[in-house]
């Protein structure tokens, strides 16, 4: 079985179940990965920020799995999001964008690839009886 952050995953980005719960396993699964590699003493603002990334990341990587015509924001449209001038998005934030994303796509790469494996194994142990 996958853990609850994957089955959540699963369900939200490919079952179309959006409820909440789902959204709030995988972010939190997202988050204390990505935490770890935070500087010591970094603001509490800018932690915050942060998670509001996460949650967003989530939700872009997801929409582009289903949906081959998204488009994604603009950096000036996340600097506007967050409150935080173009400069400071792109000094401050824009990394941990990019590594958020990252980690959300090499999830669900991960995810699917365990799902295929499992399907195979399946297959295979049905026509070997």
């Amino acid at each position: 079985m996958f853990p609850d952050h994957g089955q959540a995953w699963l369900r939200y980005c490919y079952g179309f179940d959006l409820a909440f719960k789902h959204q709030a396993l995988i972010c939190e699964a997202i988050w204390n990965e990505h935490q770890e590699r935070l500087p010591v003493g970094l603001m509490m603002k800018t932690r915050k920020r942060l998670i509001e990334l996460v949650w967003l990341a989530v939700q872009e990587v997801a929409a582009q799995q289903m949906n081959n015509t998204y488009k994604q924001y603009t950096g000036a449209l996340r600097a506007a999001h967050l409150g935080v001038s173009r400069s400071t998005w792109c000094e401050v934030y824009a990394p941990h964008w990019r590594m958020l994303k990252s980690a959300v796509v090499a999830f669900d790469v991960e995810l699917l690839g365990n799902v295929l494996s499992r399907m195979h194994v399946d297959a295979f142990q049905d026509h070997k009886v």
